[in-house]
């Protein structure tokens, strides 16, 4: 994989003084487990000395069992210890990179090996053989592309640097779709643009924001009002709902216990965005689908608003086929071999694509043209 850089300042007097009273009180916990060693001999010895199995290591699975059993406090150490990396060194659990002023950041972004470039041929030629299929059956594709978090908010990386073979791919998922034929719009503008209005990812999250949907919306409306008829405009407006507060999934790998809220990112503040409005000619029906969307939770999660921002971006009503928590391919297979493909086709299909599932080993296969 690749190494993914970081340079680290002089921790701060906050930090150390942080990090001393997390030792202290670490500290207090440990003749709370004298009991653990104090009962070691009486609970395996079998014969030969605690020392002699110790170093053998035939043992270990009972020492486990007994130290889980019998060490107190065990999950307040984690924490404490948790902290510390936290505080002091600005690091969390496998899986996350700690940013500057609470933005976090999702190692797979950082992340590319040497099968990365077979990986990602593979998954563009899967790109192409659901828009031949599509095509098919007189069905235009047009591919979104999410770029990473760290793409967008490299100012906030801190001390992490994007190395330049992640940081390059975007670029090239873009040349190979237009390569292939294939209208492949570019997000990264709108999205960057639109920041000065407010966060277009969340800050403890990987997924964009109702506000980085929108822009997200904005440019695919733009690209789709070009290539193809899909009807008659409808009434749709965007409006938003009420702001609530959430806990990203990257947060789950900063693990701080009850020090959480004293010392750990604030959760986001999130502004919900829904459209208001009917499909021209009255609901879905018998009426035909203009616009569908595959894709991932990026799509398929209502807070993050991207199906209402299409619908009033695009002035059609969209039919939402994503799927939670099955990347982007699986929904699309499933479409392909679906019952709305063949009795109600819409005119355009919207696949949203996060770029870093691009560098994934697929279980899917499309299958030729029929």
């Amino acid at each position: 994989m690749t190494d993914v850089t970081l340079q680290r300042g002089l921790p701060t007097r906050r930090k150390i003084a942080a990090t001393a009273g997390m030792f202290a009180i670490l500290a207090l916990s440990l003749p709370v487990n004298w009991v653990f060693f104090s009962a070691r001999e009486g609970s395996i010895d079998d014969g030969a000395s605690f020392t002699e199995e110790w170093l053998r290591g035939g043992r270990t699975a009972e020492i486990t069992a007994l130290y889980n059993e019998r060490f107190a406090l065990k999950d307040t150490g984690i924490d404490l210890f948790g902290s510390i990396a936290y505080v002091l060194f600005g690091e969390g659990r496998d899986g996350v990179l700690i940013g500057e002023d609470g933005w976090l950041f999702t190692k797979e972004d950082f992340e590319t090996d040497k099968h990365s470039a077979e990986r990602l041929a593979r998954n563009l030629m899967l790109v192409t053989a659901a828009r031949d299929k599509l095509a098919a059956q007189g069905i235009r594709l047009v591919t979104a592309v999410v770029p990473s978090k760290a793409g967008i908010y490299g100012e906030h990386l801190g001390g992490y640097r994007w190395p330049a073979e992640p940081a390059g791919r975007y670029d090239r998922v873009l040349q190979a779709l237009a390569d292939a034929g294939i209208p492949a719009v570019d997000l990264r503008p709108a999205m960057t643009a639109a920041k000065a209005d407010g966060p277009v990812f969340l800050k403890t999250d990987t997924h964009w924001t109702p506000q980085g949907a929108a822009a997200a919306a904005g440019a695919i409306a733009s690209v789709v009002g070009t290539m193809a008829d899909t009807g008659e405009p409808a009434d749709f407006r965007l409006v938003e709902g009420p702001s609530f507060e959430h806990s990203g999934d990257l947060l789950r790998y900063v693990r701080l216990g009850p020090l959480a809220y004293w010392i750990g990112p604030e959760p986001d503040r999130v502004v919900a965005l829904d459209a208001e409005g009917e499909a021209a000619g009255g609901l879905l029906g018998e009426a035909e689908i203009p616009v569908a969307l595959v894709g991932t939770s990026y799509s398929a999660e209502s807070r993050w608003g991207f199906e209402a921002a299409l619908k009033a971006s695009l002035k059609r009503d969209v039919v939402n086929l994503a799927e939670m928590g099955k990347g982007p391919f699986e929904p699309m297979a499933a479409f392909l071999s679906g019952d709305t493909v063949k009795n109600a086709p819409p005119k355009v299909v919207i696949w949203e694509l996060p770029e870093r599932y691009l560098d994934d080993a697929q279980k899917v296969d499309f299958g030729d043209p029929s």
